[in-house]
């Protein structure tokens, strides 16, 4: 995906007393295997991250007449997420977004094949958090009512679930597909996770993204770039404090059985809202 990472909502400039220090030290990745041909993600990635000129309207139709090859389910999940940025992109040009509308239903994996991916409520995250027994879910009081402002900002193509292991927070992002019947399904397939790495409000934030191959690695401050609301730079921190600035903010709590069927039964409902619209829309 084009870098969303998702460190928290800024409401306006923050000062220099509100700034989060960025820092991953401490942060150790165990090693992983590529899900994902990262060639054939790559160009399409780029084109996600681009600006929607003259220039990049060419490279889109290069990238669209080359097509795409035969791919695995997780590929073509992590392809169809950079080409369904690319189609939103494309609303002036409708023969254009029509190609790429057209490749997104080419690789759409079926209901099955996202099934064999795994299940959503369990991200793939343990390179990061460690093993899954000391994981806990949690809940906020937007995403524990199906109105996320994550997943609303992201139109439902990406998903949220926040996290805990010890005095570490995380909110992880995962991918969401499209199968070939048009129905979302929330994947286990991560994009990135923020992290705030003790409960202090002087605790540093940390983000891990996924690469072109699907692993994840640290993401270095300079790497870092302003995505407003979410992703504000400061002075070599970044604007978390305003809305995160206690273990328990925005009414956070740990939650299991029963709340946490109830809370992933409403957030997959406004994945799935959202995510329709989207699609119903580029597809027109």
């Amino acid at each position: 995906m084009t870098k969303l990472l998702i460190l928290v909502l800024v409401a306006g400039t923050a000062s220099a007393s509100t700034m989060t220090r960025y820092s991953c030290e401490g942060v150790s990745l165990a090693a992983q295997t590529p899900d994902t041909d990262a060639e054939v993600i790559r160009p399409w990635r780029r084109l996600a991250q681009m600006p929607s000129d003259a220039w990049w309207l060419l490279h889109v139709h290069v990238a669209t007449a080359r097509g795409v090859p035969a791919l695995d389910t997780a590929s073509r999940v992590r392809l169809q997420h950079q080409l369904l940025l690319v189609a939103n992109k494309l609303e002036s040009f409708p023969q254009a977004r029509a190609r790429v509308v057209a490749l997104i239903k080419r690789v759409a994996p079926t209901a099955d094949e996202l099934a064999q991916l795994g299940s959503g409520a369990k991200p793939a995250v343990t390179a990061v958090l460690g093993p899954r027994e000391l994981i806990i879910d949690r809940a906020t009081q937007t995403c524990g009512t199906g109105n996320s402002i994550h997943v609303s900002a992201f139109g439902g193509l990406l998903a949220f679930r926040p996290l805990r292991v010890g005095a570490m927070r995380a909110l992880v992002a995962q991918l969401v597909a499209i199968d070939r019947d048009g129905k979302p399904h929330v994947t286990p397939l991560v994009d990135a996770i923020e992290m705030r790495l003790g409960n202090a409000v002087s605790s540093p934030a940390c983000v891990v993204e996924a690469g072109d191959d699907g692993v994840l690695r640290v993401a270095h401050y300079n790497e870092l770039s302003d995505r407003p609301p979410f992703v504000i730079r400061q002075r070599g921190g970044v604007g978390c404090i305003n809305c995160h600035s206690s273990e328990n903010a925005m009414h956070a709590r740990d939650i299991a059985g029963d709340e946490l069927e109830r809370v992933d039964a409403l957030r997959d409902a406004q994945v799935a809202e959202l995510a329709t619209s989207v699609w119903q829309r580029l597809k027109q």
